[in-house]
């Protein structure tokens, strides 16, 4: 069986004081799909938040526990970090752009991730497989 592509192991985390989330284990394998359920405040945003590296999350004294991707340890600080290390999330707001339904959110966020692969791969000196063209 493959590595697991995410691993959360023991995350923690507070707010003022309040614990929301403690000792929370995931384990992700490429290919599978995960559904986080729950009562509103049962901390599925906040995990997300961590995930993705959320300013809110650092701003409130940072979470305990570790993060795993492909194996590496990492602690994504903005969510251009955790895009850069290939983790995408879809708020759950779905008007973070007047105008657009999200359905148009989510390919935004696509074609994001494709400009950024695009320039990955020019920065190594590859030719990009993926265009975000809209025509």
């Amino acid at each position: 069986m493959s590595n697991p592509a995410l691993v959360l192991r023991g995350i923690r985390k507070s707010y003022y004081g309040n614990v929301v989330l403690q000792g929370v284990d995931l384990e992700v394998r490429a290919g599978e799909i995960h559904a986080l359920v729950g009562e509103n405040g049962a901390g599925k945003s906040t995990l997300m938040n961590i995930l993705f590296g959320m300013p809110v999350i650092h701003e409130t004294g940072g979470f305990e526990g570790t993060i795993e991707l492909g194996g590496t340890a990492v602690v994504p600080a903005t969510p251009s970090d955790a895009m850069a290390h290939g983790v995408g999330m879809v708020h759950q707001e779905f008007m973070l752009l007047p105008g657009f339904g999200g359905g148009e959110h989510q390919a935004r966020a696509g074609t994001i991730q494709a400009e950024r692969r695009e320039s990955v791969a020019r920065s190594l000196g590859e030719r990009p497989r993926v265009s975000t063209s809209s025509g």
